[in-house]
C-alpha cells in the first residue's frame, strides 16, 4: 500500500469518527463521551501492545513525559474537542482542531526560541483566516440540520475548538523527544491514553467531574468503542505507518484535509450542501497547514 494512500485513509477515518460522535457528544457531553472514548481505546491498545510486547520496551525514564502528553493531548485537548462538537457540530469543530499546527509553530517560538520562515508566517495566517472564514461565511440561512445548529454561545464553543488545537499542539510537542528517542509510537500512544484514562474515570469517580448530561446508554457506549477503533487504533495506526514507509512532510499534509474531506460526507449525510464560506474556509485552512509543514 502506498504510504499517501495510508496518510489520507487516516484523514478518512477521523472524518468518520467525527462523525460517529457528532450526536453521542451532544447528548452526553464532551467530557462524558471522551470518558468513555479513551477507556474503550486503552483497552484496545493496551491489548496490542501487550501481546505484541512493544508496552514492556518502553525506558522508565520516558513515563513521566508521555503521562504528560496524554494528559495534555488527549484529556485536555480531545475532551475540549467534544465539548466544542456538542455546542458547534462536527464541521465547526474539526476546522477549529486544524489550528493545533500554527498553534504548535507559536509555543515553539515562545518555549524553544524558534524563528518561524516566511512560509510558516503565510501559513499560520491564512490557517485563521480560514477558520474565520468558515466559522462566519461557513453556514447558509436554509441550512437546518442540528449540525449546523450553535448551542449556546457561539464564541464558548470557539474558544474550546482552540483549546482542543492547543491541548494537541502540546501533546505533540511534549512527546516528541521521546518518539525521537526511538520509543515505538503505538506502545507511547497506549501509555498516552492510559493516562488520559485514567484521570479522566478518576475525576469522575471522585466526584471532580461532570456527570453525563443524560443517561449513558448502550448506543453511547457502542458508539464511543467504534470512535476509539476507528480514530485512535486504526487512524493513528495508518499514519504510523505512513510515516515510517514515506515523506513524514507529505504525510502530515494529507493526513490533515480531514477539514476539506469532511465536507462532502456532512452534504450526504445532512442533504444539505455546504456553504461556499464553509469550503473556501476548510480549503485556505488546509492550504496553511501544507504552508506550516512544507517550510
Amino acid at each position: 500500500m502506498p504510504y499517501e494512500f495510508a496518510a489520507l485513509a487516516a484523514a478518512f477515518s477521523w472524518v468518520f469518527a467525527a462523525l460517529l460522535a457528532a450526536d453521542p457528544s451532544r447528548e452526553i457531553g464532551g467530557m462524558a463521551f471522551n470518558r468513555l472514548r479513551v477507556s474503550a481505546g486503552f483497552g484496545m491498545l493496551l491489548l496490542i501492545t501487550l501481546v505484541s510486547g512493544k508496552l514492556l520496551l518502553i525506558p522508565i525514564n520516558w513515563y513521566p513525559i508521555l503521562v504528560a502528553s496524554g494528559l495534555m493531548g488527549l484529556a485536555i485537548g480531545d475532551t475540549a474537542l467534544f465539548a466544542a462538537f456538542k455546542r458547534l457540530g462536527p464541521r465547526r469543530a474539526q476546522i477549529l482542531y486544524a489550528c493545533n499546527a500554527p498553534i504548535a509553530v507559536i509555543l515553539g517560538m515562545v518555549f524553544l526560541d524558534e524563528s518561524p520562515n516566511p512560509g510558516q508566517i503565510a501559513g499560520i495566517v491564512a490557517v485563521f483566516s480560514g477558520v474565520v472564514i468558515a466559522i462566519i461565511w461557513g453556514k447558509r440561512a436554509s441550512q437546518l440540520h442540528r449540525w449546523e445548529q450553535v448551542q449556546g454561545v457561539v464564541w464558548v464553543g470557539v474558544g474550546l475548538g482552540l483549546l482542543s488545537g492547543l491541548g494537541q499542539a502540546l501533546g505533540s510537542l511534549i512527546v516528541k523527544p521521546a518518539l525521537d528517542a526511538g520509543v515505538d509510537p503505538m506502545a507511547a500512544s497506549t501509555v498516552r491514553i492510559g493516562a488520559a484514562a485514567t484521570l479522566l474515570v478518576g475525576m469522575r469517580l471522585v466526584g471532580f467531574a461532570e456527570p453525563a448530561s443524560t443517561a449513558i446508554n448502550l448506543r453511547h457506549v457502542f458508539y464511543a468503542s467504534m470512535n476509539a477503533l476507528v480514530a485512535i487504533v486504526i487512524g493513528v495506526s495508518l499514519l504510523l505507518w505512513a510515516f515510517a514507509k514515506g515523506d513524514i512532510g507529505i504525510a502530515s499534509i494529507l493526513s490533515s484535509t480531514t477539514p476539506v474531506l469532511i465536507l462532502p460526507w456532512l452534504w450526504y449525510q445532512t442533504k444539505e450542501r455546504p456553504a461556499a464560506g464553509a469550503w473556501l474556509g476548510a480549503l485556505v485552512a488546509v492550504l496553511g497547514t501544507t504552508a506550516i509543514i512544507r517550510f
